[in-house]
């Protein structure tokens, strides 16, 4: 997108043209601290991406994504402490432009947040990029998949272990002695007393 690089090593828009065309805010805030001049500076420099309008869903031109606002741009900064891709209206945003105002990095944390900015990125890292993101999509799925399997492992054995448990048996009706009821002498229960009574 109109980028080269410096005797430094660092990448730089070719024309002030360009650099005017995307050193204007996007709109994406309301207010930016930072001067439109200065801004302009950093981006012919080579120290921030350009201010490329962002999209919405990725195309094949704007393919990166940013960290903060989630927007599409064809190329983005990253932050020197951690790798994070981050554009450079949300750069700006974040990061003062008085240096003895530092912030922390949005992302990990780290004191004195920085980025640097590197140009568009070659087809072998585009490539290693997605490899890694097809690594972790199939590691993500293969634990979702255990997952699954340890709560339906968790389910059947929790059915199994209902099932097994005895019902509660009836109680069985109390049995009352049949010395502890009147009956008629003629139903008395016999015993060996009453029956040597008998005989003598």
């Amino acid at each position: 997108m109109g980028n080269a690089t410096s005797r430094s090593g660092k990448p730089r828009v070719q024309s002030d043209l360009d650099a005017l065309s995307f050193s204007k805010a996007t709109g994406l805030y309301p207010y930016c601290p930072w001067s439109e001049r200065l801004v302009r500076r950093l981006i012919l420099r080579g120290r921030v991406a350009p201010r490329y309008p962002g999209a919405d869903e990725p195309t094949e031109v704007q393919r990166d994504e940013c960290l903060i606002c989630f927007l599409y741009y064809p190329m983005l900064n990253s932050t020197v402490c951690c790798g994070k891709q981050i554009c450079t209206e949300c750069f700006l945003q974040i990061r003062p432009p008085k240096l003895h105002h530092s912030e922390d990095c949005p992302f990990c944390k780290t004191p004195s947040f920085d980025i640097s900015f590197k140009g568009p990125k070659s087809s072998e890292q585009r490539r290693m990029e997605e490899l890694e993101e097809q690594r972790v999509m199939r590691a993500w799925e293969a634990a979702q998949r255990q997952n699954c399997e340890h709560e339906e492992d968790h389910s059947l054995l929790n059915l199994m272990t209902s099932t097994s448990k005895p019902t509660q048996s009836l109680k069985e009706p109390r049995q009352i002695p049949v010395t502890n009821v009147l009956l008629p002498p003629e139903l008395h229960p016999v015993t060996f007393e009453t029956l040597s009574g008998h005989v003598h």
